[in-house]
């Protein structure tokens, strides 16, 4: 059976150099941590507008979950999250403690569409991942044999 494939999406666009630093680290841990494959972004200098559109949707798609972080607000993001929810994958939104989170995403974790969770440093937001792996699997792998 091949690894779990995850997409982690984030605003990048008008992130910290802190915040992509900490998207690196993340991706890193939760890789190694989980024994997930990441799928990696095209990001923002490599491209163009229509092939990242392609891409990140592609990879919504192919992904066995989604891991959304909400730190940076970002239409793109939210176009992504909402793919995801139509496509029924299973979707972890995470937020820092301190960051302001739109009530559409707090109203799709109290209707079920989501998991919405704060984290508080990187230790903590893995912990979260490795939870709603743990949690999720099951469906996961039974999407996966259909």
């Amino acid at each position: 059976m091949r690894p779990l494939r995850f997409y982690v999406a984030c605003g990048l666009t008008q992130a910290s150099f802190e915040f992509k630093d900490f998207v690196i680290s993340f991706k890193e841990r939760i890789k190694k941590e989980c024994g997930i494959e990441i799928f990696e972004f095209v990001g923002l200098t490599a491209g163009t507008p229509s092939e990242v559109y392609e891409t990140d949707i592609a990879y919504v798609e192919q992904a066995d979950g989604i891991i959304a972080i909400l730190d940076v607000p970002a239409i793109g993001l939210g176009m992504e999250i909402d793919h995801a929810i139509n496509s029924n994958k299973p979707l972890l939104c995470l937020a820092h403690k301190d960051a302001s989170v739109t009530r559409m995403i707090k109203g799709a974790n109290d209707l079920g569409l989501l998991t919405f969770a704060t984290y508080v440093d990187l230790d903590s937001a893995v912990a979260l991942v490795k939870q709603f792996i743990a949690t999720k699997v099951p469906t996961i792998r039974k999407t996966q044999n259909q």
